[in-house]
């Protein structure tokens, strides 16, 4: 059975299990299905799935990321970032929140999230980081940072509603579209000449 953590954590709203968790104190049951055995509780200390992290420490890569998260006592403020700069805001009062999510819309290769930000720090996704995501912030380009070497993130350097969307296209998918297209032009002009003899002959009978 899965156990649940001591404390707030970025993690699952919702998840199935086949058997009873051993902490029924922090789970709630919403569904079940008693023919197959499956019941689905909600994990009500999941952290949000965009939140905004106002301490920022930058790492080497993912394992170093690892090995940080194990000692840290609140996911939610503290991020690692793999080579990147975001200075947020270290010193921020752990009793105040760092900001208020307006907004999160996900659709298919897109996810947009409207933030009102009362400091800088990361905006966090707690979607998983792939090579052929892109970001723009308040409609301007921003690189996706790898944070906690799993999850995409944004670096927001004032205060303020931000605007964050981001766009996933699949790598070299240019490349793809531009050979596809030339095999198009190819196979168009191949036509082309294969009916230019029938339309000559089809002449020379008339």
């Amino acid at each position: 059975a899965w156990h649940a953590p001591g404390q707030r954590q970025p993690g699952f709203w919702f998840r199935t299990l086949y058997n009873q968790p051993a902490d029924l104190g922090l789970l709630r049951l919403v569904s079940e299905d008693r023919a197959a055995g499956v019941r689905i509780w909600e994990n009500p200390r999941a952290a949000p799935r965009a939140f905004l992290a106002p301490a920022v420490e930058v790492v080497r890569d993912s394992d170093h990321a690892f090995a940080r998260l194990h000692a840290t006592k609140d996911l939610q403020r503290r991020v690692y970032i793999e080579q990147a700069a975001c200075r947020g805001t270290p010193d921020f009062p752990a009793t105040s929140e760092p900001g208020r999510l307006l907004s999160l819309r996900v659709l298919p290769n897109r996810v947009e999230v409207r933030y009102d930000a009362w400091t800088p720090g990361v905006l966090t996704l707690t979607d998983a980081y792939a090579d052929g995501w892109t970001a723009t912030l308040d409609g301007r380009a921003a690189p996706v940072l790898r944070v906690d070497g799993v999850f995409r993130g944004v670096c927001v350097d004032a205060a303020g509603e931000h605007r964050v969307e981001f766009t996933y296209r699949p790598p070299h998918w240019s490349v793809a579209l531009g050979t596809a297209g030339v095999g198009m032009l190819g196979l168009a002009a191949l036509t082309l000449v294969a009916r230019q003899p029938r339309r000559a002959r089809f002449r020379d009978r008339s």
